[in-house]
């Protein structure tokens, strides 16, 4: 399985290097709903960190 292209992501600043894109999106599997949430970084295109939920809340937010 190949992961969505991320080149798009961009920085919005120039005042920090040490800044993130995130996202968090509902997805449906076998009718199931689930949260993928995850972490890119904008300078290399790099995933940091990609995870699934099968619920979501503040915690899982923050």
């Amino acid at each position: 399985m190949s992961l969505p292209t991320t080149e798009f992501i961009k920085p919005i600043s120039t005042f920090s290097d040490d800044q993130l894109g995130v996202d968090e999106k509902m997805i449906r599997l076998h009718g199931q709903k689930f949260w993928l949430y995850g972490a890119v970084d904008p300078q290399t295109n790099e995933i940091i960190y990609v995870s699934l939920y099968p619920t979501t809340n503040k915690q899982t937010t923050r």
